[in-house]
């Protein structure tokens, strides 16, 4: 077992790598799938999205910074990296404005470093939790809408915040910052894709694409069989 605590450890298996087409696939079948959804009857929807968000833009700067932001961020690694199967070892949120999130390792999980390193530019910590409200009737679904367009914009602009080649745990993927910022990207837009297929028919939309992403595959594999 080790300890993830050296910053200069290059990170990125072939579950990383494999990663990239198997996303990029289902970020393609999903906007199909959205196409299908949406039809200019349900265009008002997306005004409560459309209203979270900027509601999300204006108490961005609560979020996205000091250590509300730091925790966030550490706390993100922590998910992924328990997801992974990894040990919590500790968190620090210094006064500096800093922060460090360590956890053990084995052999069998090392390949998944890279996904707990870039955690932190995507996964929809606030989002989810907001999501699952709408299994419940707490609230009127254009009050829910409005709750996850600005739960929405807030994780991702606090994702996007210090993504850049300068951030270390970019620096980390084998690759490059480059490739890292690719993969970011592709998972922003598969939560954006999930958000929309919601927010055009709930529950029943989701379900619809995972049946479409089903028969987009049926299709493509029987050009080949």
């Amino acid at each position: 077992m080790r300890d993830q605590k050296d910053k200069l450890e290059k990170s990125g298996g072939l579950a990383f790598f494999l990663s990239f087409p198997a996303i990029s696939y289902l970020n393609f079948s999903l906007s199909i799938g959205v196409i299908g959804l949406y039809n200019t009857q349900d265009s008002f929807l997306f005004l409560w999205i459309f209203a979270g968000i900027v509601l999300g833009f204006c108490l961005s700067p609560i979020f996205t910074r000091g250590k509300i932001y730091v925790f966030s961020h550490e706390v993100k690694h922590a998910i992924v990296a328990s997801l992974a199967g990894n040990k919590w070892k500790r968190m620090d949120i210094q006064r500096d404005g800093g922060g460090e999130y360590q956890y053990s390792y084995t052999k069998k999980t090392a390949h998944l470093n890279a996904f707990i390193a870039l955690a932190p530019y995507w996964f929809p910590l606030l989002t989810i939790p907001a999501s699952l409200l709408t299994l419940s009737k707490i609230a009127q679904p254009e009050i829910l809408r409005i709750l996850i367009g600005t739960c929405l914009t807030l994780d991702l602009i606090a994702g996007m915040k210090d993504l850049g080649p300068h951030q270390s745990d970019l620096s980390t993927i084998r690759g490059g910052p480059k490739l890292a910022m690719i993969y970011v990207l592709l998972m922003n837009m598969f939560v954006i894709m999930i958000v929309a297929s919601w927010s055009l028919s709930g529950l029943q939309g989701l379900k619809f694409q995972a049946i479409n992403v089903w028969r987009v595959t049926e299709k493509i594999l029987s050009v080949f069989i």
